[in-house]
């Protein structure tokens, strides 16, 4: 697959149709293109997510990681959690960027989200909403622990739970031994289209994450921004990139990782305080302004022109 990898993009650069060359993660993608680039005299971007930085550890991999991020005419980072994790791998980078990766402006269908509610709501109990790939990470097992705290409060909530991943069978196992399987419905994949519907008829978005075995941990967490843009008041858990977004109390609440009762307690407070749910949302929806995938091109694409630009120097010299 590397071998494979590099002799296409070679073929790609050698064609002379290419002013740079922009890789999406730093193995192998990252490497492959580093050691195209460089004999073709073609500017090389990086762009870090966050999972190739915090995982895949050991020192073969680490070395070839910073092989990859030090030869790079320039590197963008999703967060200031995935900055600090880069520097941490090679601290002598050419051109290092924060670029948080943004969300279009899409409008939620205002009969799409009513039928949503009617749906999945239980009476007037609240409606609580996750989205996100069920693995490890995301923490929706402490999610499911707090719901059975919550449901001794609130026998008509509902969770939401929007997305697949390895987990799933686990997590329905988990559901019914909570007994809270009547409570939580796994709806599966959802058309990306559709998410800002089930976001905008949900009275809470929350977002578990924590920091796995591995080392993983929630990079940035596109979901927290797309909730924020819905006007749906997040709880979050204070680890990685999500504080960058998610201000305790300001744009969100913050929860430590692997704590249930705080999620629950947050759902309560977000419940009980509408002043508090007021301003929450009403901070994330400014905060989202500076969030939208135009910001970010136009980031993005300065990076690019300064890139190309320094490389028409080079060679005229």
């Amino acid at each position: 697959l590397v071998v494979f990898e590099w002799l296409a993009i070679v073929k790609l650069l050698m064609s002379g149709k290419y002013d740079l060359l922009h890789s999406h993660w730093i193995l192998p993608q990252g490497f492959n293109g580093v050691i195209a680039s460089i004999p073709l005299k073609v500017p090389h971007v990086i762009t870090v997510h966050g999972s190739d930085a915090f995982a895949l550890k050991g020192k073969v991999l680490s070395q070839f990681k910073k092989f990859s991020l030090t030869h790079a005419d320039a590197v963008t980072v999703n967060s200031s959690a995935t900055q600090k994790q880069v520097l941490s791998i090679a601290p002598n980078i050419k051109s290092l960027n924060l670029i948080p990766m943004g969300v279009t402006n899409v409008q939620p269908n205002s009969i799409r989200c009513e039928n949503l509610r009617k749906k999945y709501k239980i009476g007037n109990g609240p409606l609580l909403i996750f989205v996100g790939r069920l693995v490890d990470v995301k923490g929706v097992e402490d999610l499911l622990y707090a719901l059975s705290i919550l449901k001794a409060k609130l026998a008509n909530i509902r969770l939401l739970i929007l997305g697949e991943g390895p987990l799933r069978s686990p997590l329905e196992s988990l559901a019914k031994e909570l007994n809270i399987s009547n409570n939580v419905v796994f709806t599966g994949w959802v058309e990306s289209k559709d998410i800002i519907n089930y976001l905008t008829a949900s009275d809470i978005f929350i977002g578990p994450s924590k920091r796995s075995a591995d080392g993983s941990v929630e990079a940035q967490g596109i979901s927290f921004i797309e909730a924020m843009q819905a006007g749906t008041p997040v709880i979050a858990s204070n680890v990685g990139g999500i504080v960058d977004v998610i201000q305790h109390e300001k744009t969100g609440l913050l929860v430590a990782q692997e704590n249930p009762e705080q999620v629950a307690s947050s759902v309560l407070r977000i419940l009980d305080d509408k002043e508090l749910e007021s301003k929450i949302i009403k901070g994330a929806k400014i905060k989202v302004k500076s969030l939208t995938s135009l910001s970010t091109a136009e980031k993005i694409a300065n990076v690019f022109n300064d890139c190309i630009k320094e490389e028409q120097v080079t060679n005229k010299n």
